[in-house]
């Protein structure tokens, strides 16, 4: 599954793909901010900027544009959400001078941001992405 939505007037774009489309958007969106959501039961086997990073079942994963993601081609990619958008679809910052685009889960740590998720917020995310 694949889905595009894009705002033309502010050159905003937002992805949502899974299963046999979740490569190919991964690579279409390097210049997106990005969720990788795996809501299966089998780990997800990546590099993050050349780092190994399993991403267990019910974790989220947020990564920037400046980061290079790369899923290790021996496996079958298990049950995994891929969230990508652009600047244009979320930052407000060019239209309101007391607002930032960053935060914690992107530019606002050192290290890569992997969120494990309980039961309800696997089953609210399930639920918005449906």
């Amino acid at each position: 599954m694949r889905k595009v939505f894009e705002i033309s007037s502010v050159a905003g774009s937002f992805h949502l793909a899974d299963g046999n489309d979740f490569r190919n958007t991964l690579k279409e969106t390097e210049n997106h901010l990005k969720f990788i959501w795996n809501y299966g039961g089998a780990p997800l086997f990546l590099l993050v900027d050349e780092q190994p990073l399993v991403l267990e079942a019910n974790h989220l994963l947020s990564c920037t544009y400046l980061q290079k993601i790369t899923v290790l081609p021996e496996q079958a990619v298990p049950e995994v959400l891929l969230l990508a958008f652009n600047r244009g679809f979320y930052c407000i910052h060019t239209h309101d001078s007391e607002v930032s685009c960053n935060g914690f889960l992107f530019f606002g740590s050192n290290y890569t941001p992997v969120v494990e998720l309980d039961d309800a917020e696997n089953g609210r995310l399930r639920t918005l992405v449906s």
